[in-house]
């Protein structure tokens, strides 16, 4: 079923699935904010057990994909869902597989007062391995409210690194979904590889 979104007269902080309540991440504008010819993943927060809930019954691979997750949901458990349906979409040999879909995060644009959209398309999630053999010097955690390059703490509002490293990126996967959110937003343009792995946890 093709669908449109077009909500400009509408703010909405959640989004309502099968009586279940999404509180979205807020950012304070992003460019996309009308969506065509979309299917819909839903991730839950489950309040009493502190962990994430999958609702994927409505997707179709030859569609964009949007993503309504919870603010409140860790990162890491976010991730392992958002892997699982990467590759689920990215096989060729699906016979609905769609080079042109993509896949997109719902969030509320504060400035705004309506629903936008982060284009994720191009960067794949993956939980990092501490066993990867990858060189120190490369890397870089993040955490809340720091990064770490070379073991120097960096406050991110102060981050200046230029778009021709190569670096690793590690996100915390303490890191509450609205924490990615307004980090990534921030900072996409300088994850070059477009890869983005996911540590159960960093000690920041």
């Amino acid at each position: 079923m093709i669908k449109k979104i077009s909500l400009f007269l509408t703010f909405l902080l959640f989004i309502n699935c099968n009586k279940k309540n999404v509180q979205l991440p807020q950012v304070e504008k992003v460019e996309v904010d009308d969506m065509h010819d979309y299917s819909e993943v839903f991730i839950f927060f489950d309040e009493k057990e502190k962990t994430s809930e999958l609702n994927r019954n409505n997707l179709i691979s030859s569609t964009h994909w949007v993503f309504h997750i919870d603010k409140r949901c860790s990162l890491y458990d976010v991730s392992k869902n958002i892997i699982f349906l990467q590759e689920k979409k990215a096989n060729p040999f699906n016979p609905h597989y769609n080079p042109d879909s993509h896949n997109f995060f719902s969030i509320a644009q504060m400035k705004e007062k309506k629903l936008g959209f982060i284009d994720f398309t191009e960067f794949n999630f993956k939980e990092f391995q501490k066993n990867d053999t990858i060189n120190p010097n490369n890397i870089v955690f993040v955490c809340k409210n720091e990064i770490q390059i070379n073991n120097k703490k960096i406050n991110l509002e102060s981050l200046n690194i230029s778009e021709n490293n190569s670096y690793i990126w590690i996100f915390d996967g303490n890191l509450s979904f609205q924490d990615f959110i307004t980090i990534f937003h921030k900072i996409s343009y300088l994850i070059t590889n477009k890869e983005i792995f996911i540590l159960k946890e960093i000690k920041c």
